[in-house]
């Protein structure tokens, strides 16, 4: 018995000594669009930022037009990634080859031993699904534009990472009242998941809701063998946007944006990468973000083109 205890403590202790408290979770850029177009450059919406630091995280920006060196050189100094929502054209460079460029190294450091979570919400969802489906036309119209739902389980959702740490009050709350913002065009139907053999395979889902015309799509899902999670809604709206009446921002909603929250950070701490230079971990503080509710979102950091 005592062998053994001592071959489990041997096991845990790099476990429980290895546990990253000044997490950095790279957030993908986007070109500017609509409102901020003549600013002419890239944005991150300020709300994701501040969710990611409301739970004890930092930020970095990925800028999407960035080379594969440079995009590998901060995938290997950053805790974990998260692909925004947004309305890019999925298919056009260099936006595409970036998130290839990202995803497939995500993969490769999960494969190799190095824990390296990657998270996606909203636009962010559907290109992990277009990703692990390999199909381009996997997504189907879905009339889910400014819509708070609760979530509804599907058989994944006892065995998920994702909802393991959920108290019943949480559970409840998640499942049974309006939480979960939507503002999207499209999804992934349920249909088309479950038909869909290499995305079936390769991600869990968790739950599903329906459009106003009440077709089914999938709302969450997770990797199965690699920490990669999708979220079709936006936790990071219910305590940070204010543009849109829709919005929760009851004490509920706000209890469950942090739960997510502190999910995805509590994950970028099994990471212990680092940057040598403690001050390059500081670069969204060196920028202040600009008031910009006309393109939906009350503040953005944006970086403008010479």
């Amino acid at each position: 018995m005592q062998k053994l205890f001592y071959l489990v403590l041997l096991v845990l202790l790099p476990l429980i000594f290895c546990v990253n408290n000044r997490p950095i979770i790279g957030i993908l850029t986007e070109p500017n669009s609509h409102a901020l177009d003549p600013l002419k450059g890239q944005y991150i919406a300020a709300s994701y930022v501040k969710w990611i630091e409301s739970s004890g995280g930092r930020a970095y920006p990925i800028k999407y037009d960035s080379t594969e060196t440079e995009i590998l050189d901060i995938l290997s100094h950053v805790n974990g990634v998260l692909f925004p929502g947004g309305g890019v054209d999925l298919n056009e460079d260099p936006f595409k080859a970036t998130i290839e460029t990202i995803y497939n190294e995500v993969i490769k450091k999960n494969k190799e031993g190095t824990y390296f979570p990657l998270w996606g919400t909203c636009l962010g969802f559907e290109i992990l699904s277009i990703l692990a489906s390999e199909n381009s036309d996997l997504l189907s119209k879905v009339d889910a534009e400014n819509l708070p739902l609760p979530l509804s389980k599907t058989q994944g959702w006892g065995d998920s990472r994702l909802m393991s740490g959920l108290t019943s009050e949480l559970e409840q709350i998640l499942t049974t009242e309006n939480v979960t913002f939507n503002n999207h065009m499209y999804g992934v139907l349920t249909e088309t998941f479950i038909n869909s053999p290499k995305l079936d395979s390769f991600m869990r889902m968790i739950s599903w809701n329906k459009g106003r015309k009440g077709n089914k799509f999938v709302s969450s899902f997770e990797g199965y063998q690699y920490p990669i999670y999708g979220v079709q809604f936006h936790p990071e709206k219910n305590l940070f946007e204010w543009g849109d009446e829709d919005i929760p921002h009851d004490y509920n909603a706000i209890l469950i944006t942090q739960y997510f929250g502190n999910f995805l950070v509590n994950e970028a701490r099994k990471n212990d990468q680092h940057f040598e230079n403690e001050s390059t971990n500081n670069t969204m503080y060196k920028i202040c973000p600009t008031y910009t509710e006309e393109e939906g979102f009350e503040q953005s950091y944006i970086w403008q083109y010479d």
